[in-house]
């Protein structure tokens, strides 16, 4: 191997803008199969609008039950 001083350490763009950009216990996540799918399909889940605000409030949750409690 060869190091050229001011030369980056690889010429793969992706793999030198993830050198810098990732903290180092997230690039060892994504060396496995499993640690690269995961983030994926959490992307596409907050794409496809899976990901989000509740539709109710703890209010209304506890509200559902009221009719039940006996005073």
């Amino acid at each position: 191997m060869r190091f050229v001083k001011g030369a980056p350490a690889t010429d793969n763009g992706v793999e030198n803008y993830y050198s810098t950009s990732l903290k180092t216990h997230r690039k060892k996540q994504l060396r496995t199969d499993k640690g690269i799918e995961n983030p994926m399909k959490l992307s596409a889940m907050k794409r496809a609008g899976l990901l989000g605000r509740c539709k109710k409030t703890l209010r209304e949750a506890f509200l559902m039950f009221v009719p039940f409690l006996m005073f």
